[in-house]
């Protein structure tokens, strides 16, 4: 008797109940259908999911140079609105 901890399909018997088997012999292989799909479904939406990423860091980038020149503006218009004009206070 052969146990496993998983649940499955056999694809192909390579033994009969009786059969002498030797160390490391295959005995049976296991239909991996479902996990083929199941890895093809996971590559798919890891991909869709770089991609997302891609864009957002695209975006993220325009973004964050927008911001950088909006802050830029005001430090130098604030820079110049304090200081006080030439002979302003003498």
């Amino acid at each position: 008797m052969i146990a496993a901890s998983f649940r499955g399909f056999i694809a192909e018997a390579g033994v009969r109940s009786g059969d002498i088997v030797k160390k490391d012999q295959p005995m049976c292989s296991l239909d991996d259908r479902d996990l083929r799909v199941e890895r093809a479904r996971v590559a798919s939406e890891r991909e869709e999911h770089l991609l997302e990423h891609r864009k957002a860091m695209a975006e993220g980038l325009r973004f964050g140079l927008a911001i950088a020149a909006l802050m830029t503006v005001p430090i130098y218009l604030i820079y110049y609105a304090v200081q006080p004009w030439p002979g302003a206070w003498s």
